[in-house]
C-alpha cells in the first residue's frame, strides 16, 4: 500500500483526468489535491528542487488561508467544498483588488498574508514546469534527468526567479537523482507499460489544465500578477 505522503502515479493520474475533463470553473479543492501531487513529486527530484517542494508548500498554504479567511468574513458564500478556484476566489480577490497586493501581502500584512491570485499563478508555473520536465523526458529517452530538469527550468522558471535563486538551481541539479532512481520512485509496483500510458495521460491533462488556467488568467488580465 503506498504512503499517503509519497507520490503516486496512479492519483496523479487520476486526478488530473478528474481536472481536465470538466469545464471550468473548477472546484478548488479538486486543483489543491492536484498541486499536493505535485508537492511529493518535488520530493522524488531531492535537494535539485527543495526550493521548488517550499514554494509549492507554502503557496498552497496562502491559498487554504485566504479561503477560509473569504468564507469567515462571509466574502465567500456557501460550503468550503463548492468554493471555486475561478469564480470564487480568484474573482472575489479582484473586485476587492487584493490581487494586486505583492509578495509582501495584503493591506501590506507580511508575506504570510500574501494573496490567493498571485499563489494560483505561481503554483501553475510548477504545473507548467512538471508538463515540460515529463514532456522532455518522453521525447528523449536518452537523455539524463538532470537534462530535462533543467530543460523544464530553464523554459518555464528561470525568467522569473531572481539571478540568487537561478545560480542556487545550477548548483543543485546537479545532485539530481538518475532518471532511474526517480522512476523507480514515481513507479512503485506497475509495470513499464503502465507507467508510460499512464505518464502519456498526465502530460496530455496537464497540457489541457494549464492552457485552461491561463485563458482564464488572460481574460481577465490577472497573468501577471506582482
Amino acid at each position: 500500500m503506498t504512503n499517503e505522503q509519497e507520490f503516486s502515479l496512479v492519483h496523479f493520474t487520476d486526478i488530473t483526468s478528474k481536472v481536465a475533463s470538466l469545464s471550468p470553473p473548477y472546484k478548488l479543492d479538486m486543483i489543491l489535491e492536484m498541486f499536493d501531487e505535485i508537492t511529493k513529486l518535488f520530493h522524488c527530484l531531492g535537494a535539485a528542487m527543495s526550493f521548488a517542494t517550499s514554494d509549492v508548500t507554502q503557496k498552497l498554504a496562502h491559498v487554504r488561508n485566504r479561503t477560509q479567511e473569504m468564507l469567515d468574513a462571509g466574502i465567500l458564500k456557501g460550503d468550503r467544498a463548492d468554493v471555486t478556484l475561478q469564480k470564487d476566489v480568484m474573482l472575489a480577490e479582484k473586485k476587492m483588488n487584493w490581487h494586486m497586493s505583492g509578495s509582501d501581502g495584503i493591506d501590506k500584512k507580511g508575506k504570510e498574508f500574501q494573496n490567493a491570485s498571485r499563489s494560483i499563478i505561481r503554483l501553475t508555473w510548477f504545473l507548467d514546469f512538471v508538463y515540460e520536465m515529463v514532456a522532455y523526458m518522453r521525447a528523449n529517452e536518452t537523455e539524463t534527468l538532470p537534462t530535462a530538469v533543467k530543460y523544464a527550468y530553464n523554459k518555464v522558471l528561470a525568467d522569473r526567479h531572481s539571478m540568487m535563486i537561478r545560480n542556487a538551481f545550477k548548483v543543485a541539479v546537479i545532485i539530481c537523482p538518475s532518471k532511474d532512481t526517480f522512476l523507480t520512485k514515481v513507479s512503485g509496483n506497475l509495470t513499464q507499460e503502465q507507467v508510460n500510458a499512464m505518464w502519456v495521460t498526465c502530460e496530455e491533462n496537464m497540457k489541457k489544465i494549464s492552457d485552461m488556467l491561463w485563458a482564464f488568467y488572460k481574460s481577465e488580465g490577472m497573468e501577471n500578477l506582482p
